[in-house]
């Protein structure tokens, strides 16, 4: 039977724990809206969303900005969120990424921060056959995720210099926090970066640029090929 990634993310206290984590986060809505190329006219999709700070960030830019999130506890924090920021074109809905309840090639760009390493390998191509369908032809589409820049045999040795690597980023109370209550699940579904190229290519896009982040890291920006 496949993983359920969706069952943490409808628990309240995980959510709130997530929520205390990424609390310190503010995007610039600059390097997003560069990234994206986006403009006024532009409808953006935020595959994961979460509290939506992305979207907040760059309304003003954008025509409007649709976040999917699997969890409804994200969706309300994200609308508060949303509210607080005056983002009244940001529009939130709940739904399972694998199956966007979005029209097919309305999109103009998409952006993913911190959510698909969440979905296990056999969902991922679900998931971004689904993005391909809802972007236009020659849309962007700006992934910022986990993933592992190296062999695959290398993964048990290099686990103590990944672990090094959070703290690093986090901090040392940030990195106990996360591995504390947040880790797990989220570390076996992690893709390495060369598998995630591959099914993006499948899925119909084009790939732009690949930089990796460390050793569990990786930005992408990828167009959606012309059918």
């Amino acid at each position: 039977m496949p993983h359920d990634f969706t069952r943490r993310w409808r628990n309240a206290r995980y959510v709130a724990n997530y929520l205390q984590f990424t609390a310190p986060v503010s995007p610039n809505p600059r390097e997003w809206s560069t990234r994206l190329r986006v403009g006024s006219t532009s409808t953006v999709l935020d595959l994961g969303c979460g509290e939506a700070k992305v979207l907040a960030a760059i309304s003003p830019g954008i025509e409007l900005g649709i976040g999917v999130d699997a969890s409804p506890h994200m969706v309300r924090a994200g609308r508060r969120h949303a509210t607080d920021r005056r983002a009244e074109n940001v529009s939130l809905v709940q739904a399972d990424f694998r199956r966007l309840p979005v029209p097919s090639e309305s999109i103009d760009a998409a952006l993913s921060n911190a959510a698909l390493h969440h979905v296990p390998d056999e969902g991922k191509l679900q998931c971004l056959n689904e993005l391909a369908r809802v972007l236009r032809p020659g849309s962007l589409f700006y992934l910022r995720d986990d993933a592992f820049n190296f062999d695959p045999r290398e993964l048990e040795g290099l686990q103590p210099q990944i672990y090094g690597e959070f703290e690093r980023e986090f901090g040392v109370y940030g990195w106990a926090f996360l591995r504390d209550h947040l880790a797990g699940a989220d570390f076996e579904c992690t893709p390495y970066t060369s598998d995630l190229l591959a099914l993006l290519e499948a899925a119909g896009f084009k790939i732009r640029e690949s930089t990796p982040t460390g050793l569990d890291g990786v930005e992408i920006l990828a167009v959606r090929s012309a059918a």
